[in-house]
């Protein structure tokens, strides 16, 4: 995954403390249209391993959206950032 294949990235929250099964829940809004969109989770371990966590392409509603998702940390003090494009 390349973090830099963005129009603008944010990160959530850094650097997040703990290790083991983590949950995100997140929420989005996009809108119905044609228009390619995509918003992508990405987490950043401490080692340097980036791992995709979520990639939203298409919304179910013209409005916000919640989504939560599990994944496993590896290390302490990761990052977890959202890219948009």
């Amino acid at each position: 995954m390349s973090l830099t294949n963005a129009s603008r990235s944010y990160p959530l929250r850094a650097p997040i403390a703990g290790t083991g099964d983590q949950c995100l829940t997140y929420y989005y809004h996009m809108t119905n249209n044609t228009i390619s969109k995509a918003i992508t989770v990405v987490k950043v371990e401490t080692n340097g391993d980036n791992e995709q966590l979520d990639r939203v392409t298409q919304s179910p509603i013209n409005g916000w959206t919640a989504r939560s998702i599990s994944y496993v940390a590896k290390t302490s003090n990761y990052q977890v950032w959202m890219f948009d494009r």
